[in-house]
């Protein structure tokens, strides 16, 4: 009981250091995340070995459970997250809820999990005359794909309840929740074949006992054929999936990180271009396809969506322009109250070059903020007149941290 009691206090702790980084009283980064996650596969080694040592006074039930309590915390405290965050594109929140999906679920939907699996145990393998050999053969050699379709069912679920918190509290992009999809096929397949061996080793020696006392070995050896040819079939398609998921992530760090070079290498010129707002390409009004996005102090803000109430939650009284005409306007209408601009790089109508070279025309004097998706805070001498570039997505506390610094940096 000691030792069970000391491995939830160790497995809670990853889950409660991550919901106070969501408070943001503590960071939550790649390296603490991975760190955190070896913590609890040191927790779980010192675990099996203290178990180990008492495995003679264990009953092969006992060990199924464990052994599927095992699988889960190995697999998904280490080599699935890992890949995750390998193949993922993900910010600093998108990475706290990440943490917490993994450090919560595991126990959670885990838990379920070993719970159903022990219900569906085969009853105890009666010796004599009183059942049919042969269905008793049946039920020991189909428990182990029982248990694997319904670790594929629960961890599945998991990842799309995983997507879907991702979703409404990270802004997790589409293609990123697809992806997060796809990882829970490929890896729930993969541990579901890990399942099926292991159990079906595990359960051999009754196996054995029954198939000699009933003289079905032309069963056995049509039945581990099947399996043989499942399992081969699960690996195959796993790895297909896995390389292509690789694959997808590398190609999009190269556009973004083309996208990156060529931008930053071109914002002087397209400072100095008339089409500048049409070679950024065009962008659709709020309203026609985008939306408002409320977001609060501590949060992220999407690369594709900002909204003006966060510099209010800042205490900045915000004068709100769609396009960069609009803002244009705006300002030629209250040039003498504007402090500080804050506007996108890419955005509707002539762009945030073209607004940029807009209030150069009036001697525009409060600093000026530039926001990219591409190009980070280090191109902040790229472009005469830019005080700071701010890289999306950035937390309301990061904005607020730029917009103090523009507005009290020297003229």
């Amino acid at each position: 009981m000691q030792l069970i009691v000391t491995v939830v206090v160790c497995v809670l702790a990853p889950t409660v250091y991550t919901l106070l980084s969501l408070a943001s009283v503590v960071p939550m980064t790649v390296p603490i995340f991975l760190g955190w996650l070896v913590w609890l596969q040191a927790v779980h080694v010192v675990a099996g070995v203290a178990l180990w040592r008492r495995r003679a006074t264990l009953s092969t039930r006992i060990k199924a459970a464990l052994l599927s309590w095992g699988g889960l915390a190995v697999w998904y405290w280490l080599p699935a997250p890992v890949y995750f965050v390998l193949t993922m594109n993900l910010d600093e929140l998108q990475v706290a809820w990440t943490a917490l999906t993994f450090f919560w679920e595991v126990p959670v939907v885990g838990g379920a999990f070993v719970l159903a699996a022990q219900r569906l145990y085969p009853a105890r393998a009666h010796r004599g005359q009183d059942r049919d050999p042969a269905l008793r053969y049946r039920e020991v050699m189909r428990y182990p794909t029982l248990v694997a379709g319904l670790l594929f069912v629960f961890t599945l679920a998991g990842y799309a309840l995983g997507t879907l918190q991702l979703r409404i509290f990270a802004a997790l992009p589409p293609i990123e929740q697809v992806k997060n999809l796809s990882h829970g096929i490929v890896i729930s397949l993969l541990l579901a074949v890990f399942y099926y061996l292991a159990l079906d080793r595990m359960l051999e020696p009754a196996r054995t006992r029954i198939a000699r006392e009933a003289g079905v070995g032309v069963m056995v050896v049509r039945t581990v054929a099947g399996r043989i040819l499942g399992v081969t079939l699960a690996v195959a398609i796993s790895g297909f999936a896995l390389s292509s998921l690789f694959v997808l992530q590398a190609f999009q760090v190269m556009v973004r990180e083309s996208a990156t070079t060529t931008l930053t290498r071109d914002l002087a010129q397209l400072a100095d271009s008339p089409d500048a707002g049409h070679q950024l390409g065009a962008v659709p009004r709020w309203g026609e396809r985008g939306q408002m996005r409320l977001v609060h102090a501590g949060e992220e803000l999407p690369a594709a969506d900002f909204a003006p109430a966060t510099l209010g939650d800042l205490n900045y009284h915000v004068l709100v322009a769609p396009s960069a005409e609009d803002a244009v306007t705006v300002y030629d209408a209250h040039a003498g109250e504007v402090a500080l601009v804050l506007t996108d790089l890419v955005m509707p109508g002539m762009g945030g070059i073209g607004l940029l070279r807009a209030l150069r025309e009036r001697a525009c004097r409060a600093p000026i903020v530039m926001m990219s998706g591409y190009v980070g805070e280090a191109a902040s001498e790229t472009i005469t007149g830019v005080s700071a570039w701010v890289q999306k997505p950035v937390s309301a506390r990061r904005l607020g941290q730029i917009i103090q610094e523009a507005l009290t940096a020297p003229v």
